[in-house]
């Protein structure tokens, strides 16, 4: 996939695009030092990237277990034109991920559960090799943030500034042997089961912005799905992979389990 070269293209087409597409050629390559900012494989571990990303005490990703959460009943999440046909959309290889820019003329949101506001959807991305945040002891092996900012900042620039700026949400993925993996299949069937928490993008600059909402049902995706999105290349030619963040200090932050049967 040729970075800084988006494409339009159906979003049920994404996994096809990305088996055919070979490289990030206009992109500095990690290794040569380049770029603002690499994960470990390529350059300086993640916990040298400086700023918030090395001192930020609310950092992502985290552990999540419920033994260290606290159960709560949020009220439902609510999903607004989530159903909406989304058509051609932009994809890109930033160089360090697979990235999906949602229009927002679209009025793709949500509201409800942990957030106050509501939030308009503006991004998707993946991670893989192994998801970013672990539940359970459990890391699977792709995991997929729909970013949303808070509809009361004008901009996500804007937003990063602030506590309530941004919501994620983020859906883990285990292998299948049997491919089920659709991209409008977004969300799981149950999403009122899910942990919450204040805290940071887990890319620089790390705002610490971000409330996320973590689902604990997982969706599947076999390992052709998965060997797909390794079709992304660097400037060099060599496969992007391993593009996750190792987890942070949870440094006595609060974590709520989303449990429906709660009422208070």
């Amino acid at each position: 996939m040729i970075c800084n070269q988006f494409v339009f293209i159906a979003l049920g087409e994404l996994l096809l695009y990305l088996a055919s597409s070979v490289s990030c050629k206009c992109w500095r390559n990690c290794r040569s030092g380049n770029a603002t900012w690499c994960y470990s494989k390529y350059g300086k571990p993640d916990g040298q990237w400086g700023g918030l990303c090395k001192w930020g005490k609310c950092q992502s990703p985290i552990v999540l277990s419920k033994c260290r959460s606290t159960e709560f009943y949020f009220g439902p999440l609510l999903f607004y034109n989530y159903d909406t046909p989304l058509g051609y959309l932009l994809v890109s290889n930033n160089g360090h991920g697979v990235s999906i820019d949602i229009p927002e003329i679209l009025k793709i949101s949500i509201s409800g559960g942990p957030l106050a506001s509501e939030y308009a959807l503006v991004n998707i991305h993946w991670h893989w090799d192994r998801t970013e945040h672990i539940i359970a002891g459990q890391s699977l092996i792709l995991e997929m943030h729909l970013v949303h900012r808070n509809m009361k900042y004008c901009n996500m620039a804007q937003a990063m500034k602030f506590s309530d700026g941004i919501a994620v949400l983020a859906v883990l993925h285990r292998h299948s042997a049997k491919s089920s993996f659709y991209l409008k299949k977004f969300l799981p069937k149950n999403f009122n089961s899910y942990f919450t928490y204040e805290g940071s993008l887990t890319t620089p600059p790390c705002a610490e912005s971000v409330t996320w909402i973590v689902f604990t049902n997982f969706l599947e995706a076999s390992r052709k799905d998965i060997e797909k999105f390794k079709n992304a290349r660097l400037a060099d030619g060599s496969v992007l992979e391993r593009n996750f963040r190792s987890v942070q200090p949870i440094n006595n932050r609060p974590i709520w389990f989303n449990k429906p049967c709660l009422r208070y």
